[in-house]
């Protein structure tokens, strides 16, 4: 791996932990009554899990979802992929934040206020995965 490639790894990794860690932060201010925040029993915007059969599925789902990010994960390391790297750990680290909520407490913890909904760092990290990877794959179409 050629150094500014490395550097580029470096960066994102680093970048995407500081992220992960401060929604935990904010997620045990939370806890500690620091700042507001809501319980999420549900699905992304609090969509609820429809019964016990649908909640065995999500499981199993998540369980897969991050055993596919951890592959791309290491595929994209050993094909010197920095962006979708980058993009690809964003999605790991938002999606393990809310599981360790889920596991630990049984609901993702909330606490920013979009009027509509509540939402976490968390989600806002996967959601910058996606438009990283998105701009990516448009940027490399382009490139062709």
């Amino acid at each position: 791996m050629e150094g500014k490639n490395k550097n580029l790894f470096l960066s994102a990794g680093l970048l995407g932990l500081a992220l992960f860690i401060a929604d935990r932060v904010l997620k045990n201010l939370v806890l500690a009554g620091k700042i507001f925040g809501v319980k999420n029993y549900g699905l992304a915007l609090s969509i609820g899990f429809g019964g016990k059969f649908w909640e065995i599925i999500f499981w199993v789902l998540a369980g897969a979802v991050i055993f596919l990010l951890a592959y791309f994960l290491y595929k994209f390391i050993f094909e010197n992929k920095p962006f979708f790297f980058f993009s690809f750990f964003l999605l790991f680290l938002g999606a393990a934040s809310n599981i360790i909520d889920r596991l630990k407490f049984g609901y993702v913890i909330d606490y920013f206020n979009f009027h509509f909904f509540y939402n976490n760092l968390a989600d806002i990290i996967i959601w910058l995965g996606i438009v990283i990877y998105l701009i990516e794959i448009w940027y490399n179409k382009k490139i062709k």
